[in-house]
């Protein structure tokens, strides 16, 4: 068995950290109304001090690296600011801790920003490389929260220039009860999510106390004859406090998401292309077979 690295992926990492270190943060021109969104990073182990929110307006921008805002460094308490004018955003952070690499992609992405100025946590995990030997095209890997692994999660992958991560993407399947997962694929680029559920019953948008997962090094490159290991970290939505400690320091004059009026597609499901398919819920029941696109597979 052997293991390769995966050089674009480190090109990619020296890529966001000369960004983070030299990169101005974006001034907005005048004459433009703006919101403000402010908020905190946390790692599990606390705030994140010098991290970096960047706004992005689609995740095509987001894969091209074409940042739409960039903040800040955020203070000792992990503290970011921000202001946008009204649009549908995507909110990523950066950091670093102990001379690793931490990213955060907020399960709520798109977020519309309307009129009224939010607080919004980001929750940011370890950015780790993804490990390749030789066999057969999948991606194989494990589903953890705070280094521990989470079983009755199901794993979902997206191909790559899908325009929102909602749906049951290219492949949707539970993962093992050890928390493992293997999923053969063809050769391409993927983008990769697991859920956990605490109710394991259904399957419904997700609530306050689920686990949202996003792997860190998203797109992943999965070439021919090579199987890809990775670890997806999850937190969970809408509960900082059980992820990571700190007291809470949101203002009186922001809200946060949960006050928000849920969005319209909240119960849409989208197909391969990214489309709306009308009269369908979001998420169909769990199951540990896997859900695929195979007509287009």
């Amino acid at each position: 068995m052997h293991f390769a690295l995966n050089y674009s992926f480190l090109a990619s990492i020296l890529l966001f950290l000369c960004l983070l270190l030299f990169a101005p943060p974006t001034v907005l021109s005048a004459g433009h109304p703006t919101i403000k969104i402010e908020g905190r990073v946390f790692s599990q182990f606390g705030p994140l001090p010098e991290a970096r929110v960047l706004v992005y307006k689609s995740y095509a921008d987001l894969v091209a690296g074409a940042v739409f805002l960039n903040s800040r460094a955020t203070d000792t308490n992990g503290v970011y600011k921000l202001e946008l004018p009204a649009g549908e955003y995507l909110f990523t952070a950066r950091g670093q801790r102990e001379g690793k690499e931490y990213m955060g992609y907020h399960g709520n992405n798109p977020i519309n920003i309307d009129k009224q100025n939010i607080w919004l946590p980001i929750m940011v995990n370890e950015i780790k490389q993804p490990v390749l030997t030789n066999g057969p095209s999948s991606l194989d890997g494990i589903v953890t929260y705070k280094g521990e692994p989470v079983s009755n999660a199901y794993v979902t992958i997206f191909r790559e220039g899908t325009p929102i991560l909602k749906g049951l993407g290219f492949i949707t399947e539970a993962n093992r009860p050890d928390a493992t997962f293997k999923l053969p694929v063809p050769a391409g680029k993927y983008i990769i999510i697991a859920k956990k559920l605490t109710d394991l019953k259904r399957v419904r948008p997700l609530k306050e106390g689920d686990l949202y997962c996003y792997y860190p090094a998203n797109p992943v490159e999965v070439p021919a004859d090579r199987t890809v290991n990775i670890d997806i970290p999850c937190y969970p939505k809408g509960d900082r406090s059980t992820f990571s400690g700190g007291a809470k320091l949101r203002p009186d004059n922001m809200i946060s998401l949960d006050q928000l009026p849920l969005p319209a597609n909240a119960n849409i499901i989208f197909n391969k292309n990214g489309d709306a398919a009308l009269g369908k819920t979001m998420f169909k029941p769990f199951q540990q077979n896997p859900v695929t696109d195979a007509g287009n597979r």
